[in-house]
């Protein structure tokens, strides 16, 4: 009886090797999960965080190969596996509004993704686009492109932006992959999170969100890296957006600016030097110790010294300053510090300024070639000490040793020394400034009180009708002096001459009741450059006027432009009004 059992069993239950038989072939024969010989899987992981950990968000995969979504924890960490996923691959967290991206460049089975708004900019400055374009465009060529260098690279670029705005992430060595511990419950952030801390309380100064400063910043990138044509609206630099502002003028910023003052009989030490601005208390602080309190008047401009000084100040952060010193009046002009490269300058520059010319200064202008090791040679010169004209019967082109302006380099307290050879004297000061949509210009002052600013040539395109604007206005004149308190001018664009390249305006000083009609030639005499026509014109009131000619060359994203007014021979500074 118990052997007959015993048969039934085995006839019923196959033995062990048996076993092991059949389920060999049954892996051999179908595509299913058998241990390790199943379809390979990548693991994700990584931690989103916006200064404290994001729980609960929603995050979505792409990789080159294959995507996942999963949920955060209350710690921020998340975790996917995505069979066949072939790095690398952009991530995306959502919730409640804040959205953050992130990229992996590793290879192999694993890799983590960390989502902050450090590795948001990481992601805008890498594809210089806004980030959420670039994970919903992600495709095969995004992940060609997508390497550890090319991370590292923008990484790089972001903490130097950073940086200069006071936010200092330096101690990241890897926002994307490296290791991140949010503040959550009763856990402390680590050095990432607090670095996380120290962005979010700049952007809350700064009076600016993320989103709008990740958009600014990918606009200013973008031009700087020869991607967009760039816009030539007026704004601030990204670095400056971190800055506490002025109340009623978000474009006065505190910091250290940049100045550069032209004055006859002084010594270039004297020229230039740096200012620092409270923008909150309204006060500014120079070389030499003195303070000085500004008065807001209307707008972004203001009065200081007792209501000697006049201050006014562009969308871009640069600054006019008229003041009184030893009976007479001068002019100031300051840029927020920046630190550049010769790299970054070298290249074709148009330019416009007034140069000594015995006992008095008279209006020039031209074009000069920066090479990367600051060799500077000048390919265009222009003026008449006659006339102030800087038309093309009054221009030369330098040759030879004519054509030899100098030599910049880098002064280490900021900005370029000008000399005539690589080792010679310094008799120049050059200081260049970008703003927020990514052009540059140059603005420099020699030992005698010459001085001028530079912008990059282009080709002008006419404006539209209708377009108003007004402005602030500081004269300067042959005796390097400001006379004359700034004047307030506007005008409103009636028509628009395509085949003729000019424009028709209406124009006035502002507080006068009449206007009148104005032509102004773009492209004229050269280039970059715009003439208003000479001529009689009849007024809004009836009256004839006599409408006198001058020549400006913009500083483009500036919100400032310098004029040559040949009849009065003198050199207007232009702030557009906000």
């Amino acid at each position: 009886m118990n052997r007959h059992h015993d048969t039934l069993r085995s006839s019923r239950h196959p033995s062990s090797a048996l076993r092991t038989l059949v389920a060999a072939l049954a892996c051999a024969g179908l595509a299913a999960a058998c241990g390790g010989d199943g379809p390979p899987e990548l693991a994700i992981t990584g931690t989103a965080a916006s200064g404290a950990a994001l729980a609960n968000a929603s995050v979505d995969i792409k990789c080159a190969t294959g995507s996942a979504s999963a949920t955060t924890a209350a710690d921020g960490s998340y975790s996917v596996s995505i069979v066949d996923g072939v790095l690398p691959c952009v991530a995306r967290a959502s919730k409640d509004g804040v959205v953050l991206h992130g990229v992996s460049t590793a290879s192999g089975s694993s890799a983590r993704i960390n989502l902050t708004p450090l590795t948001e900019l990481v992601v805008a400055q890498h594809a210089l686009d806004a980030p959420a374009t670039y994970y919903s465009s992600y495709d095969a060529t995004a992940a060609g492109a997508l390497s550890a260098s090319a991370v590292a690279t923008a990484q790089t670029a972001v903490a130097a932006k950073l940086k200069a705005g006071g936010v200092d992430v330096g101690a990241v060595a890897d926002a994307s992959g490296g290791p991140l511990v949010a503040r959550n419950g009763s856990t402390a952030g680590d050095g990432y999170d607090q670095a996380l801390d120290r962005l979010q309380a700049a952007l809350a100064t700064g009076g600016t969100t993320l989103s709008a400063w990740t958009k600014a910043y990918v606009a200013e990138a973008a031009f700087s890296a020869g991607k967009t044509a760039g816009s030539g609206t007026a704004s601030l630099p990204t670095e400056l957006r971190l800055q506490p502002a002025a109340a009623g003028c978000g474009a006065l910023r505190s910091g250290t600016y940049s100045v550069i003052g032209p004055f006859p009989s002084a010594t270039l030490a004297d020229q230039a030097g740096e200012m620092v601005v409270d923008a909150a208390a309204l006060t500014a602080r120079f070389d030499d110790g003195s303070t000085s309190t500004l008065t807001a008047t209307t707008g972004c401009a203001y009065t200081a010294d007792a209501g000697t000084s006049q201050v006014l100040v562009a969308q871009s952060g640069l600054i006019v300053w008229r003041y009184a010193d030893g009976g007479s009046n001068h002019v100031a002009i300051a840029v927020p510090k920046q630190s550049h490269t010769l790299a970054e300058l070298a290249g074709d520059w148009n330019s416009i300024g007034l140069e000594r010319d015995g006992s008095t200064y008279t209006g020039t202008a031209g074009s000069v070639h920066l090479a990367a090791d600051g060799t500077a040679t000048q390919t265009l010169a222009c003026g008449n000490s006659s006339t102030w004209s800087i038309k093309t019967d009054d221009c030369n082109t330098p040759s030879g040793s004519a054509g030899n302006a100098g030599v910049l380099r880098v002064n280490a307290a900021g900005g370029f020394d000008g000399a005539e050879t690589a080792g010679g004297t310094a008799d120049t000061r050059v200081f260049a400034f970008r703003a927020g949509n990514g052009e540059l210009m140059l603005m420099h002052v020699g030992g005698d009180g010459s001085f001028g600013f530079h912008t990059r040539p282009r080709t002008l395109t006419l404006p539209t009708a209708g377009t108003a604007s007004a402005s602030w206005n500081l004269t300067v004149n042959q005796n390097l002096l400001a006379p004359a308190a700034l004047s307030a001018s506007a005008n409103t664009i009636t028509s628009v001459d395509a085949a003729a390249g000019s424009y028709l305006r209406q124009a006035g000083t502002v507080g006068q009741s009449t206007t009148r009609p104005e032509t102004i030639a773009v492209n004229s005499p050269r280039n970059g450059y715009s003439t208003r026509q000479p001529g009689a014109a009849v007024n809004s009131a009836g009256a004839t006027e006599n409408v006198s000619q001058w020549t400006v060359l913009t500083m483009r994203g500036m919100g400032f432009s310098p004029l040559i007014l040949p009849a009065s021979k003198s050199f207007l500074l232009s702030v557009t009004q906000p």
